[in-house]
Parts: C-alpha cells; sequence; structure tokens
C-alpha cells in the first residue's frame, strides 16, 4: 500500500521538476529585472539537478522512470500564464504578479516533497530519503528567495504608484479651483 503511494508521489514530483523546467524558462524570459532572470537561471539548473536525482531514485528502486501529472500545479501553471498574458508588458507589477506566482508553485513544490519524504521513510528507502532531503532543503532555500523577491519588488511597485498618485494629484489646481 505504502509503496504503490509511494511510487505514485514519485512519478508526480518528478512531473513537477521537468514541468517547472518549461515553466522557469517562459518566466525568465517575461521577468522585466537582471537579477530576476540571473535568479531564474541558476533555479533552473537546480530544478535540473532535482531532476536527475528523481531519476536516480527510480533506478535505486529499479522503477521505470515515469510522471504523473499533479492536477494542483497543473492549475497554478495554467493561472500563471493566463497572469502573464493579461499583465503589463515589461513592468515592475508583472515581476511581482511573477513572483506571486512561482511563490505559490514553490509552496506546492514543498508540499509534495514533504509527502515523498514521508513517504521514503516509511518504506524504508533512505537512500532515496536522503535525495528527496536534498531536493527539499534547496526548495526551501529557493522559496526564501522568491520570497525576498516578492517583497522587494512589491515594496518598489507600491512606491511607485504612490509617486504617481501624488503627481497626477494637482493639489495647488484644486486649492485654485476653490477660491475661484
Amino acid at each position: 500500500m505504502f509503496k504503490k503511494s509511494f511510487i505514485f508521489q514519485l512519478k508526480t514530483v518528478y512531473w513537477i521538476e521537468k514541468h517547472l523546467c518549461t515553466e522557469i524558462l517562459r518566466l525568465e524570459k517575461a521577468s522585466t529585472t537582471l537579477a530576476l532572470k540571473a535568479f531564474f537561471r541558476s533555479y533552473y539548473a537546480m530544478l535540473k539537478k532535482h531532476a536527475k536525482r528523481i531519476e536516480c531514485s527510480f533506478y535505486l528502486l529499479h522503477e521505470k522512470r515515469q510522471t504523473k501529472k499533479s492536477e494542483t500545479l497543473s492549475k497554478l501553471f495554467d493561472l500563471t500564464k493566463k497572469n502573464l498574458k493579461a499583465s503589463q508588458f515589461r513592468s515592475e507589477l508583472r515581476d511581482v504578479q511573477i513572483l506571486s506566482s512561482i511563490t505559490h508553485i514553490e509552496s506546492e513544490g514543498i508540499k509534495a516533497y514533504e509527502k515523498l519524504l514521508d513517504l521514503a521513510y516509511a518504506n524504508g528507502e533512505f537512500e532515496v530519503a536522503d535525495l528527496i532531503e536534498d531536493c527539499l532543503e534547496e526548495e526551501r532555500e529557493a522559496r526564501h528567495v522568491f520570497n525576498t523577491l516578492y517583497a522587494d519588488r512589491q515594496k518598489k511597485v507600491s512606491e511607485q504608484e504612490a509617486r504617481n498618485f501624488v503627481s497626477s494629484f494637482n493639489i495647488g489646481g484644486y486649492l485654485n479651483g476653490l477660491q475661484t
């Protein structure tokens, strides 16, 4: 029973990593800052390492490498694509939307890894658990960076919106209109 669930979850995490590699390239291209683009490039390299570790896990388990679509993450990927199409091209707000999406995706990916890790231990697959723990630690570090970048971008967008609002509100003209 646990073995079947474990393999199913391994296939799901493998799908997540493979699919996320494709999505990250799209998000890198859509992002507006060099810092965010650079982080996406390093994140992509990390995802490739994770996919290799998952492939190694299949080998250790004598299982065929296969993917199983994650419905939750598939919906998040679709929502991200939809939001990108609706967002302003090359804007700070777009980066905030990208970071918000990837933060949600990353959190769901971490949940999938945590479940996989629990199942690895329940099945006594300690070598596989070591590989999963390495991935999970890196995923948590990436989520921290995404959260930090998100907060920074969101703050900059809020400051810019405030400046735009103040500059668009002509208080002098308003007061002159009251005096006449």
